[in-house]
């Protein structure tokens, strides 16, 4: 069977996104910035790829500034645009409303937001969901980029390095 140079593509950024976040989606624990381990839970809530479009990426999710808040998001193509659902488990502060962004850069070198993404909605167990549709447009080609996802009070919980070949119309 041949591979399609979408295809080909994905398989590579999914191969490097594994590479670098060290490990694959049964790792026991992940480092944080600070170093010290933390649990990588699975996201509980559903992923994008059940909403339809074509195949999905998943990037995992590292918690922040000891926020122990994990989980992953899935990048769904559907046409000139993307489906960004976030997952997350572990919310420090339960239910509600969390911030969620596209930011350039990496998380190691964050940037300015790029794109608002839904705000991440959780249960009183501080586990939640938002699914934003963006225009592959705004993923410049040659430009890292990341999602973010915020305490209520506005400080960093979690952080995923997004794929380099999103901008590119790679997936």
């Amino acid at each position: 069977m041949r591979m399609s140079f979408l295809e080909a593509a994905v398989s590579a950024g999914l191969a490097i996104g594994l590479v670098a976040c060290g490990g694959g989606g049964n790792q026991a624990a992940m480092q944080n910035a600070g170093g010290a381990a933390e649990p990588a839970a699975q996201p509980s809530a559903p992923s994008a790829m059940a909403s339809g479009g074509g195949a999905g990426k998943q990037v995992r999710l590292i918690p922040k500034n000891e926020s122990g808040v994990n989980g992953a998001v899935t990048l769904t193509p559907q046409g000139d645009s993307l489906v960004v659902a976030v997952n997350v488990n572990g919310l420090p502060d339960g239910a509600g409303a969390y911030p969620s962004h596209i930011h350039q850069g990496t998380c190691a070198s964050p940037g300015q937001v790029v794109q608002p993404l839904n705000d991440v909605q959780a249960d009183s167990a501080g586990d939640g969901h938002a699914s934003t549709t963006v225009a592959m447009s705004v993923l410049k080609q040659g430009q890292s980029h990341l999602v973010m996802v915020h305490r209520k009070d506005g400080s960093l919980a979690s952080c995923a390095d997004l794929p380099a070949d999103l901008g590119s119309g790679g997936m």
